[in-house]
C-alpha cells in the first residue's frame, strides 16, 4: 500500500482482530459477495495520515479491487478512531457503488480515481483512489524479498532524522559502539583529542 503524502515513512498496522472487524462487517453487509470471493481488509496510521485498503478477490481470480482511502491525522487531537471510522464508511460506500455498477452499460459505471483525489463526504475531507493491488502477492513477494513485517513501527527506519550522533558516511549516520580498535585509532591521530 503507498502512502499518499511523500513524508509517511513510517507507520503502525492497524490491529489483526480490528482488521477483522471490519472484514467481518463487508462480508455481513456484501452477503452474496462474500459467497464468491473473499474480503482483504488492511490499514496503516502514519504520522501525518490514516490509510485503509477495503478489497475483494473472486474465489479463483487473481485481480483484486481495492477501495483506498487516507485522512490527514495529527496524533495530537486523539481523534484517531473518528478517523478511522470515517475511512471505513467511505471504503464501503465506494465498495457498494462497484457492486451495484456491475453489470451495467458503461454509461452507467463509476468513475473510480485511479490516483489520490481529494472529495468531501459526510462534510470532512477525503482522499480516495481505486487500486487492483493484490494483497496476498503483494505480501508473498516481501517475505520471497526477506522484508520484515509484523514490527510495532514498520516502514523506512533509515531515514531517522534524530540519528544525530555517529559515524558519518555520506548523507547518513551510523551510530555504533567504540571498539577497542577505535581506542587505538584515536591514540594514533593527536588531532583527535
Amino acid at each position: 500500500m503507498e502512502p499518499r503524502l511523500k513524508s509517511s515513512k513510517k507507520w503502525t498496522a492497524f490491529p489483526g482482530d480490528f482488521v477483522q472487524q471490519i472484514q467481518a462487517l463487508l462480508a455481513q453487509n456484501f452477503k452474496k459477495k462474500s459467497k464468491e470471493g473473499s474480503f482483504k481488509v488492511e490499514g496503516r496510521i502514519y504520522p501525518e495520515e490514516i490509510i485503509l485498503r477495503m478489497g475483494y478477490v473472486e474465489t479463483g481470480r487473481l485481480t483484486q479491487i481495492n477501495f483506498e482511502t487516507s485522512v490527514d491525522y495529527n496524533p495530537q487531537q486523539q481523534d484517531t478512531m473518528e478517523k478511522i471510522y470515517l475511512c471505513v464508511d467511505a471504503g464501503a460506500q465506494m465498495m457498494a457503488e462497484y457492486f451495484e455498477a456491475e453489470g451495467k452499460s458503461d454509461e452507467e459505471q463509476m468513475d473510480y480515481p485511479l490516483a489520490w483525489k481529494l472529495i468531501e463526504y459526510d462534510k470532512k475531507k477525503i482522499f480516495l483512489q481505486f487500486t487492483t493491488v493484490n494483497s496476498d502477492l503483494e505480501a508473498e513477494a516481501n517475505r520471497l524479498l526477506g522484508i520484515e513485517e509484523g514490527k510495532l513501527v514498520e516502514g523506512e527506519l533509515e531515514d531517522d532524522e534524530d540519528d544525530d550522533e555517529g559515524e558519518e558516511t555520506g548523507k547518513d549516520f551510523i551510530v555504533r559502539e567504540a571498539t577497542p580498535e577505535d581506542e587505538e585509532d584515536d591514540d594514533e591521530d593527536p588531532g583527535l583529542h
